[in-house]
């Protein structure tokens, strides 16, 4: 499928494809966010609106539920990390960062949310990209870095 998309974008946009090629990995990076968000609202939602949960409990659940695809995803494709040398300490960085993560997703909700009264999936979304600038510096950076 990737391949397809890429042939597809390589014959009807050239130049666009040169770009984007270039920066392959930030490309990446923000398909698997996409989907990676999309996983979390879906699960938002099921929990929130059609399960009755409450809201901050949902919101935990639905961030911790999209972790594991999100850290494979990036590990193997986004950062083309195929190292399995690293993967427990890799694993074990990526959980650390994504408790604080959590804990920082669940603040936002709060202030976004409760305090400034946004809609709870826009608010989910908002706190998702601030998450999202600061996670691909530390996982291009330190997690899934090049090691020699």
């Amino acid at each position: 499928m990737y391949q397809k998309i890429k042939f597809f974008i390589f014959s009807y946009f050239p130049t666009t494809f040169r770009i984007l090629n270039l920066k392959k990995v930030y490309v990446k990076f923000f398909i698997t966010g996409c989907f990676t968000l999309l996983l979390d609202l879906i699960f938002l939602f099921l929990l929130h609106d059609v399960l009755n949960q409450k809201l901050l409990p949902s919101t935990a659940l639905a961030f911790f539920l999209s972790f594991l695809f999100n850290f494979f995803v990036h590990k193997f494709w986004t950062f083309r990390n195929n190292n399995l040398a690293y993967v427990h300490r890799q694993l074990f960085s990526y959980l650390f960062f994504s408790i604080f993560n959590l804990l920082l997703n669940v603040k936002l909700m709060h202030v976004f949310a409760n305090i400034k009264e946004i809609n709870y999936l826009f608010s989910q979304f908002l706190a998702t990209v601030i998450i999202g600038i600061e996670s691909f510096i530390i996982y291009n950076f330190f997690i899934f870095r090049k090691r020699n």
